[in-house]
């Protein structure tokens, strides 16, 4: 078992408006969803409880939501939650029923790379693959169970995960990784790209 501090509901909220507000955050959301797309974080509180983050529109003026996972460390796996609420049994978002996020998509800050992986394709290859819930149970194949600690005002609770490994999500499921080091890069050319067409409007024909 990860040894986890336990996890302030309320310093999360501040963490994830401090990424929000980072370049490589708008740089990878262009990558994923192409440029000029918009994108604002949802504040709603029963909207994030269902799974949505961010919400995202390209420039065909299609909708996609994202549900945000921000990791401090990279273990090679990504982490589906099987329980929200150990004690009161409180089905986690990889099982229970209305989430409405397209998108998954793990954040892993010390190595600067971004996994997006379709939800209703991960929980569908989550349930086919009875298998892993014993690979976790014995720690086989890079497979393994972790939980956390959480508080919000005077309320904790435990919430249980399955840590699944990174290549297992690629070769069952398939994901778009975003690498932010290249998303910057293409982001600062298509700005220096802009800038010179519109200045060239500016001057006109010579």
């Amino acid at each position: 078992m990860r040894q986890r501090l336990p996890r302030d509901y309320a310093a999360d909220h501040l963490t994830s408006l401090k990424h929000y507000r980072s370049e490589w955050y708008g740089a990878v959301m262009e990558a994923m969803f192409g440029r000029n797309c918009i994108w604002s974080p949802v504040n709603d509180v029963a909207r994030q409880k269902s799974g949505i983050d961010v919400s995202v529109t390209n420039w065909l003026g299609q909708q996609f939501f994202v549900d945000d996972k921000f990791r401090s460390k990279d273990y090679g796996d990504l982490l589906v939650e099987t329980m929200s609420d150990r004690l009161n049994r409180r089905l986690g978002w990889m099982i229970k029923h209305g989430m409405r996020c397209d998108w998954l998509h793990y954040a892993i800050l010390p190595s600067r790379i971004s996994y997006f992986v379709a939800y209703r394709a991960f929980r569908i290859a989550f349930a086919a693959h009875q298998e892993w819930m014993e690979f976790a149970r014995t720690r086989r194949h890079g497979f393994s169970f972790d939980q956390s600690s959480s508080c919000c005002g005077d309320r904790q609770w435990t919430t249980d995960f399955m840590c699944i490994p990174v290549r297992v999500v690629r070769a069952e499921i398939g994901c778009t990784i975003v690498r932010w080091d290249d998303a910057m890069a293409r982001h600062a050319r298509s700005i220096s790209s802009e800038i010179d067409r519109l200045m060239g409007l500016e001057r006109g024909p010579c």
